[in-house]
């Protein structure tokens, strides 16, 4: 799903916690092994917030991930902006705040947006036991990616010969409004499940 012209920067902004005005012309991705680049389809899933500046639905994305090898150390990186994360071989997890200013709220001051984004790597051998397909959120996270089992072919998401083997991304956003006093509006929150597009 593609957003509307004039809604890109202020969802973009609002979701990602963007605080730059405009984009790099060429991404600086840092670290040294690229775990992966995937368009996202997020699709809403709750809405206790009812902003009109956020699409309804959904909206796509595209990000890259990556690491450098010798720390772990690993990154998201959204619209050519790097986040933190940290990556534990199968689940990569970002978490960033920023301040947005949103209709609904009628005041001056801005509210806080917490955002968790945590994709979940699948190899292509689990991703073929898959049959291609996202796990239920319920499982995604609770036993729900076949685990590694050399009897069956079944690898976890590693370097191989032909680069990283990730080829397939799931998961969860989480957004949480935290508006400051005294703005109208009450805390809320937002969660979208994520879909990467090229899963075969």
């Amino acid at each position: 799903m593609s957003l509307k012209p004039h809604l890109r920067p202020l969802v973009g902004a609002f979701l990602f916690g963007i605080a730059a005005s405009g984009c790099p012309s060429t991404p600086i991705v840092p670290g040294d092994e690229i775990l992966g680049t995937f368009t996202i389809n997020a699709t809403t899933l709750t809405d206790s917030c009812g902003f009109s500046e956020v699409p309804d639905g959904g909206f796509t994305f595209s990000t890259i991930l990556s690491r450098k090898k010798d720390t772990g150390q690993s990154y998201l990186t959204l619209s050519g902006y790097a986040r933190d994360a940290g990556f534990d071989g199968q689940t990569l997890t970002s978490f960033n705040a920023a301040a947005r200013t949103f209709s609904a709220c009628n005041c001056s001051n801005q509210t806080t947006v917490e955002e968790i984004i945590e994709i979940v790597l699948l190899s292509r051998s689990q991703n073929a036991a898959l049959q291609g397909q996202c796990p239920p959120l319920s499982l995604l996270f609770d036993g729900g990616i076949p685990a590694p089992d050399a009897s069956r072919g079944i690898l976890a998401p590693s370097l191989q010969s032909y680069g990283f083997d990730a080829i397939h991304a799931c998961g969860r956003l989480t957004d949480k409004v935290l508006p400051d006093s005294p703005c109208q509006c009450s805390a809320c929150a937002l969660t979208y499940s994520l879909d990467s597009d090229g899963g075969p």
